[in-house]
């Protein structure tokens, strides 16, 4: 025994009545021709669309695929870095790091970076740190200078702010 709800009647009915007035709509001698081609048209023109957006969905993935295992080989790639250019990619970072750059001195043997030169003690450990990040950088010596209590003028001179005149 399967009791029926008040709904389900009337849920057959609309479906009937549904599925009626579209074969009507479609099946009419006067304009169904037209109505079944607007129909025909939109659902050409959708699988269209749908595959054009399928494609262009799968060439976005392949060239991310690409780009991830371009920049997996880069990373695991144990490439010898020359030291110059490896010494070019620390003066870069180190722009980027402290103010002055060109008050550190860098030196590179064989992948070790060696710091000198004075940096102010707040960006001392960021340029480290920084220098330690750029690709081909075994280790770094920081053999810098503090510059606390010096002033800026001295920084720029060279001298210390005790001896200025």
């Amino acid at each position: 025994m399967n009791p029926q709800t008040p709904m389900k009647p009337l849920l057959t009915l609309a479906l009937g009545v549904a599925c009626g007035a579209a074969a009507m709509y479609l099946l009419d001698p006067a304009a169904g021709r037209r109505r079944r081609a607007y129909v025909r048209d939109k659902t050409v023109a959708a699988k269209r669309d749908a595959v054009a957006y399928a494609n262009a969905r799968t060439r976005y993935a392949a060239g991310q695929a690409r780009g991830v295992v371009a920049g997996l080989r880069a990373y695991l790639k144990d490439d010898e870095t020359d030291d110059v250019r490896l010494a070019e990619r620390v003066r870069a970072a180190l722009g980027r790091l402290v103010r002055r750059p060109r008050v550190v001195e860098v030196s590179v043997d064989g992948g070790h970076v060696r710091l000198t030169g004075q940096v102010p003690d707040a960006e001392r450990d960021a340029a480290v740190k920084g220098v330690a990040d750029v690709r081909g950088v075994r280790t770094v010596v920081d053999d810098c200078l503090s510059t606390t209590g010096r002033t800026e003028s001295a920084m720029r001179d060279g001298g210390d702010a005790a001896s200025a005149p």
